[in-house]
């Protein structure tokens, strides 16, 4: 009876751990959101997240699912790694790679979230001279 016992939550922890979905559909880390509904765990919002992501809170790299990491962002949150802006473009035109600093490693990481163009000021975006 322990041995069945003991299977099965051992089946179900696997079960979970493969179901940890990311990337641009992910419902743990990097899927579009609306509400924390929308997510296995909490959705973000606000500009430097368009039209929103899923997400989990952490405090270092170490409690985020692979291929993201734990940025010093919204209180600490795990996002999408990237290498280029090609890697995001599936989260929408205002993603893009972007280096953000890190929780519990020093430095920063570059991940998926909004790109900001250089020229953009507190107002007229896509004004420049």
């Amino acid at each position: 009876m322990r041995l069945t016992l003991c299977v099965l939550i051992y089946g179900v922890s696997i079960l979970a751990a493969s179901c940890q979905q990311v990337g641009s559909e992910g419902l743990s880390v990097g899927g579009s959101c609306s509400n924390d509904f929308d997510c296995n765990y909490k959705c973000v919002r606000g500009e430097d997240y368009p039209g929103g992501m899923c997400t989990l809170d952490c405090t270092s790299p170490n409690d985020c699912p692979s291929k993201t990491t734990c940025v010093d962002d919204e209180g600490g949150i795990c996002a999408v790694e990237c290498e280029s802006d090609g890697d995001c473009e599936d989260h929408g035109s205002e993603w893009g790679c972007v280096a953000i600093d890190q929780l519990g490693r020093s430095g920063s990481a570059r991940v998926c979230r909004r790109h900001v163009e250089q020229n953009e000021g507190g107002s007229g975006g896509d004004a420049g001279s």
